[in-house]
């Protein structure tokens, strides 16, 4: 039931320097799809299992906002019942401190449809720069700041091979205390 079509992808790792570039389409019949997917899902047992969609890194894997505000309403409307938290990275919650070209930004109007929100970011927890990143992306999201469940992601996998214990507790722990101070709590 996938929405989207990729339709070029150039990658290189952008946190050492690279350059990255993807696209992707969404499909004309993508309303047909959810219709397909809500059928699908209805005629499961297991039915309330199912809370919602999760979506990683949708600017980053080429989804503008536009079609990312299409798509999400559309989910809403057709699968209303169904949560929908997309995990971004870092450039479209705050590119005032990582930015790459052709990804877009958050905007209220195009998180407008999700029901959760977070981001993921696998360098060593600084109070400083992390509380810059939560209240840049608090500003992003506009009037939905109040609406949408913040979810904070710690850095708990041994990304590039040098990660400890301790820096995946730095990041649990700091990340409990940023979310007790969240207005909506996602988890």
């Amino acid at each position: 039931y996938l929405l989207f079509r990729r339709v070029s992808r150039e990658e290189q790792m952008v946190d050492v320097g690279g350059e990255y570039y993807a696209k992707q389409e969404l499909l004309p019949d993508y309303r047909e799809r959810l219709t397909e997917m809500k059928a699908a899902l209805d005629a499961r047992p297991d039915k309330d299992a199912i809370l919602g969609f999760y979506v990683d890194e949708p600017f980053l894997q080429g989804i503008s906002a536009a079609d990312f505000t299409v798509a999400t309403k559309a989910m809403r409307e057709i699968l209303p019942e169904m949560r929908i938290i997309p995990c971004f990275c870092i450039a479209p919650v705050a590119p005032n401190y990582w930015t790459i070209p052709h990804v877009d930004s958050i905007t209220p109007d195009c998180i407008r449809y999700i029901t959760d929100i977070a981001y993921d970011l696998y360098h060593p927890y600084k109070s400083e720069t992390y509380d810059k990143i939560h209240e840049e992306m608090h500003e992003r999201m506009g009037d939905m700041v109040d609406k949408i469940r913040v979810w904070y992601v710690p850095g708990t996998m041994n990304y590039r091979g040098d990660k400890e214990e301790r820096y995946a507790l730095e990041h649990l722990y700091n990340f409990a205390r940023c979310l007790e101070k969240e207005k909506n709590p996602g988890g």
